[in-house]
């Protein structure tokens, strides 16, 4: 876990200079607001029981950002992953270390929008990538994570 989170400061601390959050408003839209939620979960979900999030406010929106940064084959990738409502409003590779022709294209990443854990357990709905299925099955799996931690946090709140 210690490794994780020192992996994740070297990779953003090359992805950008600042905090995350000043990382992160610049993926976000222009007059979104965009705050730090740090949430202490009772049982450890995922392995985890400190979780660091964005709530990301666009109009009457709210939803909320999570980074993910997990290994693929032999590198890792980080993904931010929006959730709205218990449902994916978008993901974004924000960093990639295996070779280019392994990732995952904006396409097939947009169609996970609007999906729900069931459907990302069932993989309903969304297509394989060939010659890129260890990623696919990397990023689902790493995306059906962020969305049990979400939905531990929204029953505790």
């Amino acid at each position: 876990m210690l490794m994780n989170l020192i992996l994740g400061l070297v990779i953003f601390s090359s992805y950008s200079f600042g905090s995350l959050t000043e990382i992160l408003s610049k993926e976000v839209p222009v007059g979104c607001l965009l705050t730090k939620e740090t949430k202490y979960l009772k049982q450890k979900v995922e392995g985890k029981k400190l979780i660091l999030r964005h709530r990301k406010v666009c109009g009457d929106k709210t939803s909320y950002l999570y980074i993910e940064n997990h290994l693929v084959r032999t590198m890792n990738q980080v993904l931010m992953i929006d959730v709205l409502a218990d449902k994916i409003s978008g993901v974004k590779v924000l960093k990639f270390y295996e070779p280019k022709e392994y990732s995952a294209s904006k396409s097939w990443l947009k169609s996970l929008e609007g999906k729900d854990i069931s459907q990302l357990n069932k993989r309903e709905g969304i297509d394989s990538i060939s010659g890129a299925t260890i990623t696919a099955n990397s990023s689902i799996r790493n995306i059906e994570k962020v969305l049990n931690i979400h939905q531990a946090i929204e029953l505790e709140n």
